[in-house]
């Protein structure tokens, strides 16, 4: 649940509060891949990018086959332009296409 707050956070460009909720599920919850991903999408927008860094290095010890076009392919989002918000902030941070 926390994660799709953290999700609607991004969305509505509330950084900081979407990288709180990330946290907290992250501490409840280490290896949960998906908010480590969406931590990596809000320090970069943030322009934070040393601690983008760092959770795209976390990301990637998680899934070391992680690669931003196959969670493309996962993704499901009505509009696409909102799938692309997240997977370009990925990509400014270095995470493997």
């Amino acid at each position: 649940m926390l994660t799709s707050v953290g999700i609607c956070y991004l969305h509505i460009g509330r950084l900081e509060d979407a990288v709180q909720e990330f946290k907290k599920v992250l501490n409840r919850n280490p290896n949960d891949i998906l908010a480590a991903i969406r931590l990596v999408a809000a320090y970069s927008l943030l322009g934070r990018k040393e601690d983008a860094s760092a959770a795209a290095a976390e990301v990637l010890r998680l899934n070391p086959k992680f690669s931003i076009s196959r969670i493309a392919k996962s993704w499901a989002y009505k509009n696409d332009s909102d799938r692309d918000f997240e997977l370009n902030a990925l990509r400014l941070a270095g995470l493997p296409e």
